[in-house]
């Protein structure tokens, strides 16, 4: 009978905490009466969440069209009602409605299956499952009625110091809020440069006194290491007061950055989407060796610019520490990997060239493929770094002649959106590099920017633009 079958479909299904099926008005069949002539139907309802017990009471039945089920009955369509409140056994609880119509044979409709969910496991699921301890999570239904309040500590907080980012909820079209408190997230920002910064500077100074304990320098050499220690000690603190730009700082940007050398040429452009970003670069010389890296970090923001941050230390740290890129790639790998409960990841070039004989080692970890001349590197691209610590990577290797142009960049190049949505592409940006070959650095990036700036129409920047320009 009627009342079996919505005790079956709530005892069966999990996510259904109570049911009822709705007949239309004349179908007296299953239409019941009381004494006093009301009309009511069977409820069957989940009175204990964990014994899974099923009650069914009465329920006065209503024929009015302001009833969510309405909708269904009258649309034909599967309907989600907006939250609301819903008494059992002097319990209040916030429900929310999910109706489908039923039909005859030929169509015709005459009730409508309404199950009912308590929206109280909503509540116990996203505080249970916060992204962070310091970002806070509230919900909203589509009329603005709040179904999981933020905590007090955001209530209190004025609106400018606050950072919210808002999320729709799939198809109950439900608007999920994460909000953060802008000082408490400056704060861990410049805690973690330090954190880098100091480490940094401790391994300077454990080098140091192993240089000095090893080789056993007498007095004077002793004493102008010392103050040559000091010197650094206070050229790092003086870094530690400017950690607001510690960021662009660890990328160079002089240019040219070897004037001394005549073999080399390097000109690199940056510019991120916010404040901070996620995209970086470096290059060194050393034994004449030219390592160099590009990448780019998931997400954008503050915790995109924490894992440029650690990126960049590890290329600086192995890089000419490792016998391979692929070997240094690997390294780096199991290092981000390490802790990373973010989820967070790079896609990373790193990239060796011998200046004396022109040989190019490089190694792809997911990035986009860079342009020699007038075509593509040949590759075989592995796994962004951060995301699996045993991923396998590749050392590829090429001859870079005299006069030959390497071009790196970031999806924010090929990626960057004009007013109808469309990416600049792959093939834009090759078409503008075979026309760039006879310019310097800065000209060719300058020219490369122009076209981006040109496809835009003025659009805002969506994602960093990161380039880098290597002419051997």
């Amino acid at each position: 009978n009627i009342d079996s079958m919505m005790i079956v479909a709530v005892k069966n299904i999990a996510c259904i905490d109570a049911a009822s099926i709705i007949f239309e008005e004349n179908y007296s069949s299953q239409t019941k009466l009381k004494s006093n002539g009301e009309r009511y139907i069977s409820f069957a309802y989940r009175n204990n969440y964990n014994t899974r017990k099923i009650d069914v009471q009465e329920s006065i039945f209503e024929n009015s069209d302001n009833r969510y089920w309405a909708e269904s009955y009258y649309h034909g369509t599967k309907y989600w009602g907006e939250p609301f409140s819903l008494k059992i056994n002097n319990k209040e609880h916030e429900a929310v409605y999910y109706s489908i119509p039923l039909s005859r044979d030929n169509g015709d409709r005459y009730a409508v299956f309404c199950s009912i969910v308590w929206l109280e496991w909503m509540e116990n699921i996203v505080r249970q499952h916060k992204a962070r301890k310091d970002i806070d999570v509230s919900i909203y239904a589509t009329d603005g009625k709040c179904i999981v309040a933020p905590d007090d500590y955001i209530l209190k907080l004025n609106p400018k110091d606050l950072i919210v980012e808002k999320r729709t909820m799939g198809r109950l079209g439900w608007t999920i809020v994460f909000s953060a408190d802008r000082n408490t997230i400056i704060t861990k920002v410049k805690q973690e440069i330090v954190y880098y910064v100091v480490t940094v500077l401790l391994i300077i100074l454990a080098v140091l006194v192993a240089i000095i304990l090893s080789i056993k320098y007498v007095v004077r050499p002793f004493i102008r290491e010392q103050r040559e220690t000091a010197e650094v000690k206070a050229a790092m603190q003086r870094e530690l007061d400017l950690a607001a730009k510690a960021q662009q700082e660890l990328i160079p940007h002089k240019f040219p950055p070897f004037p001394e050398r005549k073999d080399i040429n390097i000109y690199a452009y940056l510019h991120p989407a916010r404040d901070v970003g996620g995209d970086l670069y470096d290059y060194f010389i050393s034994n004449d060796y030219l390592y160099f890296c590009i990448g780019d970090v998931s997400g954008k923001g503050v915790p995109a610019s924490l894992f440029m941050t650690a990126t960049h230390y590890l290329f600086r740290t192995v890089a000419d520490e490792s016998s391979s890129p692929a070997e240094a790639v690997s390294q780096m790998n199991k290092s981000l990997c390490t802790d990373n409960d973010q989820c967070m990841f790079v896609t990373f070039f790193f990239g060796k060239l011998n200046l004396k004989t022109g040989e190019l080692e490089y190694c792809n970890a997911g990035h986009n493929s860079p342009i020699m001349n007038q075509t593509y590197l040949p590759e075989a691209k592995g796994m962004p770094l951060g995301v699996f610590d045993e991923a396998e990577y590749v050392t590829e290797r090429i001859h870079m002649a005299q006069d030959d142009i390497l071009y790196l960049y970031t999806d924010g190049v090929t990626e960057a959106k004009n007013t109808e949505g469309q990416n600049m592409g792959d093939a834009k940006v090759l078409e503008v590099a075979k026309g760039c070959k006879n310019h310097d650095g800065e000209q060719y990036l300058n020219v490369m920017l122009s076209h981006i700036r040109q496809h835009t129409e003025g659009e805002p920047q969506s994602d960093d633009i990161t380039m880098l320009y290597i002419k051997r």
